[in-house]
């Protein structure tokens, strides 16, 4: 997903030039962001746009959106709203309409019905006003190969109109933030996928955006380096930064998100978190598996007769309860240490995002 249309659209409005290094080709690849006005004078969010638990305001509000192509409908009255601070992850499988709708939401495309906001501004009426506030880490990105990383990120900086006397100090610290400030004088044609995916993520970040949108962001990093990743969602999350997360990475949605969506065929079928979503789909029920060392029939009985299962299955040594309601693991554990059983191990089962996923869309493919 490119943005050179937007931001040679801004840097036209602004009238502002722009030149890279020296040694820059003569055929620049396009900033995979839009460019924006100093961050002096960004406005604050619009009055009346709050609403939300403890005040936080509304960052993206899409509000019935519809998106029409020749014999396709990609999107299908969509609604959803992502307030200040949260950490949303964005799920559907291949076709479902993640990349249309995230094209809406930065004004790469117009929608044929419905309304897209962030920071309470119409994106396609007020993109210089708006796309300054926004990172992106796309999943498609280039650079001038015959620049270093330090001169890749003051040209975002310069784009982005981050003052002089700022830009310096500003470059360092997403250097330092991405783990890139040794390799930051190596030409960007030297670097690994995963240095490149470090610098991409540190363009981000120059701006002190109030909302990034992670497309991808662990792909081609190593363990460490997803993990990383994560812990920097998590914490800028925490001084109130506003994350959109599109990731096929389940386990690490998982981890880092307050909420989730999952579109499926162009409409979202539910928003929630994670914790909410496992309930409904266990319908409330708690399940546990106790691992026995002299496991025998009595130890599915024993549960039931005491009122703390609704159900037990004995299969080898494992034991599988499902809870009576106000039952929990230390009146199981009473209950058969009482019974003459010695308990190896205690497990709840939880269902994980993938089971969750994989439930709500069911025959609309691989994602």
């Amino acid at each position: 997903m490119g943005a050179e249309p937007v931001a040679a659209k801004i840097v036209a409005a602004r009238s502002v030039s722009v030149r890279p290094a020296k040694k820059a080709p003569a055929t620049p690849t396009a900033p995979a962001v839009a460019p924006q006005k100093a961050a002096a004078s960004r406005p604050t969010f619009s009055a009346g746009r709050a609403g939300a638990p403890g005040g936080a305001p509304v960052v993206i509000r899409a509000q019935n959106l519809h998106k029409y192509y020749v014999n396709v409908h990609a999107r299908d009255g969509v609604d959803l709203e992502l307030r200040k601070g949260e950490v949303m992850g964005f799920l559907g499988p291949n076709g479902a309409g993640k990349t249309t709708f995230t094209k809406c939401l930065l004004g790469f495309i117009k929608p044929s019905a419905g309304r897209v906001e962030l920071f309470g501004l119409n994106v396609h009426e007020h993109g210089p006003e708006v796309l300054g506030r926004v990172g992106l880490v796309p999943d498609q990105y280039d650079f001038y190969p015959l620049l270093n990383g330090r001169q890749v990120l003051d040209y975002y900086a310069r784009l982005y109109g981050v003052p002089a006397s700022e830009r310096t100090a500003r470059v360092e610290e997403v250097l330092q933030l991405v783990g890139m400030q040794e390799h930051a004088r190596r030409k960007v044609r030297e670097y690994s996928h995963g240095m490149k995916q470090r610098l991409c993520i540190a363009q981000a970040l120059v701006n002190r955006p109030e909302l990034i949108i992670f497309d991808e962001p662990t792909n081609g990093l190593d363990p460490r380096g997803a993990f990383e990743t994560r812990e920097l969602m998590k914490q800028l999350s925490s001084q109130g930064v506003t994350i959109f997360l599109n990731s096929h990475v389940l386990t690490e949605v998982e981890a880092v998100c307050t909420r989730v969506a999952i579109l499926s065929k162009g409409r979202i079928l539910v928003t929630s978190s994670v914790g909410d979503l496992r309930r409904k789909l266990k319908g409330n029920v708690e399940r546990v598996t106790v691992t026995l060392e002299n496991p025998a029939p009595k130890a599915e009985s024993l549960p039931i007769e005491r009122g703390i299962a609704n159900r037990a299955t004995l299969e080898a040594d494992r034991l599988q309860i499902e809870l009576a309601p106000g039952a929990g693991i230390p009146e199981v554990v009473n209950c058969l240490v009482q019974g003459g059983f010695r308990i190896l191990n205690v497990q709840e089962d939880t269902v994980g995002l993938e089971q969750i996923f994989l439930e709500l869309t069911k025959g609309e493919g691989g994602i």
